[in-house]
């Protein structure tokens, strides 16, 4: 289950940073970059995309517009560019415009962000350039601010790999020191890894207040025998009494298909016992998608909860999640605080790329389709596998269990233009095919 839109940007941002236009801007894009990492509007990509979504407030009933995101695509389904609007304590626009690697098309290598207060003149705020290793790891990210005219170099990020894992053991944030304009080291995370690629550790050391180089906070997680997260623990650095404090504690339970089950959150804001915990229930649709999420809390070291919050999820006849609501409990009445409306739009213009999944996967047919209408699934891999047909309208036409090198007959009855698309047995994409039937 993805984070609601709203609340990732509540978590990022407080009201005394919002009053920055730099803190604004840098949070939101921390939004993008972990919207697009976990590629919400990705991970259906043959079949639908995200156009948009919206999140509402409510208050006395009335519905106010939060945030709101609009998503344009190249025509192979790569982002190119987000239409950000905000309403938080004074409305603001943002625009990102997205550019690649001409011959690696899914690294981005730099990102152009514009800022406007009314949606109508847009200035270029800041160019983030990124730059990669023989690995396709990002090893450098380059800022440049043009608040004040033409940008100028503002500061970088720099990622080191000591493993061949894609998690850097290492980042420095290196930004432009406000008193003497000098590029300096602002902050650092180190992480260990395992021989499996799993973070171990994760310390963050930055600027205090005095310009002293400090810790900031430390966590530790340890893994069941899938290799999923089974516990989190995060310490904070007390920089006056000079001593590491415990702060929280999450305890995750798996379904026997790897899910989220629940999770049991604790937190010692004292010091001195876990007295306030959380416990998070997790619900599921036939689909295996998250379609209820329910939050209990506990004052008394969990020996009895409430009822906190809720989270309802409604899907599409395709089955895209649609509208997310957000309630907050008093253990009797609910309160509607939130909701947040998502848009698809069938994936049709990437329908022409031939392959962008794995080589190793192939639809063989004719194309346009003899009267036969036989296909075959071509693969060095024997096992069984889902294919689905749409029509140009993202409608579900039929869905057929096929094995590797089996022929199988369509039988689509009336002539139009198809798109084929071949999952795996956990509904991972593979293959796609656009086909026309005469």
């Amino acid at each position: 289950m993805k984070k609601n839109i709203l609340f990732l940007f509540l978590t990022f941002i407080s009201v005394s940073a919002f009053s920055q236009k730099k803190e604004i801007v840098q949070r939101v894009k921390a939004i993008l970059a972990e919207k697009q990492k976990n590629a919400l509007y990705t991970e259906d990509r043959a079949a639908y995309l995200l156009d948009s979504t919206k999140s509402y407030t409510i208050e006395d009933s009335d519905s106010t517009l939060a945030f709101s995101v609009k998503i344009k695509y190249f025509p192979d389904g790569r982002i190119k560019f987000n239409e950000v609007y905000l309403d938080f304590f004074g409305a603001f626009y943002l625009n990102q415009e997205t550019f690649y690697d001409k011959q690696k098309k899914d690294l981005v290598i730099r990102q152009d962000t514009y800022f406007s207060e009314d949606g109508i003149d847009f200035e270029l705020y800041s160019i983030d350039s990124s730059f990669y290793d023989a690995k396709d790891r990002v090893v450098l990210v380059k800022t440049y601010t043009a608040e004040t005219g033409s940008p100028e170099y503002s500061g970088y990020q720099k990622l080191t790999y000591n493993t061949p894992f894609a998690t850097p053991n290492r980042k420095e944030f290196y930004a432009s020191n406000l008193m003497t304009q000098v590029i300096e080291l602002n902050q650092e995370e180190i992480n260990t890894l395992d021989a499996k690629g799993n973070v171990l550790t994760k310390a963050r050391k930055g600027l205090n207040f005095d310009d002293e180089f400090v810790s900031l906070d430390s966590m530790v997680f340890y893994y069941n025998v899938k290799n999923l997260v089974k516990e989190e623990v995060r310490f904070n650095w007390d920089d006056i009494l000079e001593n590491w404090e415990l702060q929280y504690n999450i305890l995750s339970t798996y379904n026997t298909n790897n899910s989220l089950k629940y999770s049991i959150n604790k937190f010692d804001w004292n010091g001195q016992s876990w007295t306030e915990q959380d416990s998070v229930v997790y619900k599921y649709s036939a689909t295996n998608k998250v379609n209820k999420i329910d939050n209990y809390f506990s004052i008394d070291e969990g020996v009895t909860y409430e009822p906190s919050s809720k989270t309802v999820v409604k899907f599409d006849k395709n089955d895209n999640p649609k509208r997310e609501e957000i309630y907050e409990l008093d253990g009797t009445n609910e309160t509607f605080i939130q909701f947040n409306e998502y848009w698809w739009s069938f994936y049709k213009d990437a329908v022409s790329i031939k392959d962008i999944f794995s080589d190793e996967y192939k639809i063989v047919a004719a194309n346009p389709l003899t009267v036969e209408q036989n296909i075959t699934i071509s693969s060095k891999n024997e096992g069984e596998f889902m294919l689905t047909v749409y029509d140009v309208k993202g409608q579900v036409i039929k869905k057929q269990k096929i094995s590797s090198n089996q022929s199988f007959n369509l039988g689509l009855e009336n002539a139009g233009t198809y798109v084929l698309f071949l999952t795996d047995k956990s509904n991972k994409p593979l293959t796609m095919k656009k086909i026309v039937k005469l």
